[in-house]
């Protein structure tokens, strides 16, 4: 690893918290055949695959609402007589169910890894397991060189971030840390996922909102208090950046990635503000 990137990673461990276990590991240039056992966990072999590999994962895995739709995976599951007949070359899990089979597939025999780290700095982390495990170094810093540089503090704007649901990200999530990354200042009024309402937001006046899951792809019932007329006011009233569901749904590269998108989006914003004056 070369000095520029060791750089790079103690400066994210040291805006967010935390380190990193960086791992030298020989290239490998043979295809893989890799089973992700839940949705975060192909999110991670999705980013770090090369041309030849074969991708497994549960068929959730291309639903909409994930940040794998669309990516070349082979729906599939994991069960004991597929791991007998057709193993994996490793079987990665991130979280629930996922869990559960990994147990069952050391008893067969099949290699697991279990990646656990969480935000940030526990993602890219993660990644640095995983291309050390499959020898892809490359990969796993090409992804970490794309996290923005740090910002001017007088050019960091004040972004709330606002589900469907009604609710923000304060200190203490990975969005928080993401919008931290691009730059931004967060406007959450506490730490957690504190549920806002549109009077409160009149007030915060924050010169940007990141909005999510308004795409449609979640289940409505669970995702309406956004939605109201009183917050549908509020947010036309502001600048906004909208994800979709698959940008934020797992704590993996995708959402890593976001940083980047964010801040390339608010520039894209300012200057479509200064181009109409």
């Amino acid at each position: 690893m070369g000095r520029a990137r060791a750089i790079r990673f103690a400066r994210l461990a040291a805006i967010l918290g935390g380190f990193f276990i960086l791992v030298a590991a020989p290239e490998a240039s043979r295809a893989a055949t890799l089973q992700a056992a839940d949705v975060c966990a192909a999110d991670y072999l999705v980013a770090l695959a090369r041309p030849g590999d074969r991708l497994l994962a549960p068929p959730e895995a291309l639903d909409p609402w994930a940040p794998t739709a669309g990516a070349a995976l082979e729906p599939r599951g994991v069960d004991a007589e597929r791991l007998l007949t057709h193993p994996p070359s490793l079987l990665v899990a991130t979280y629930g169910p996922g869990r559960r089979v990994t147990e069952m597939a050391r008893r067969l025999g099949v290699p697991v890894l279990i990646l656990s780290g969480h935000g940030v700095v526990g993602i890219a982390d993660n990644l640095m397991r995983l291309a050390g495990r499959l020898g892809r170094s490359r990969e796993a810093e090409a992804l970490l060189d794309a996290i923005p540089e740090v910002v001017p503090e007088g050019l960091r704007p004040r972004a709330l971030y606002v589900t469907a649901g009604g609710a923000t990200a304060g200190p203490g999530t990975s969005m928080d840390e993401v919008m931290r990354l691009a730059g931004f200042i967060n406007a959450a009024p506490g730490p957690g996922y504190p549920f806002i309402d549109p009077e409160w937001l009149l007030r915060a006046t924050p010169d940007l909102l990141v909005t999510a899951f308004y795409d449609g792809t979640a289940d409505r019932s669970a995702w309406d208090l956004g939605r109201s007329g009183p917050f549908q006011r509020v947010l036309a009233r502001l600048p906004r950046i909208d994800l979709p569901a698959s940008a934020v749904a797992c704590e993996g590269p995708t959402l890593l990635s976001l940083a980047a998108r964010l801040a390339a989006e608010w520039q894209a914003l300012r200057q479509e503000g200064e181009g109409g004056r």
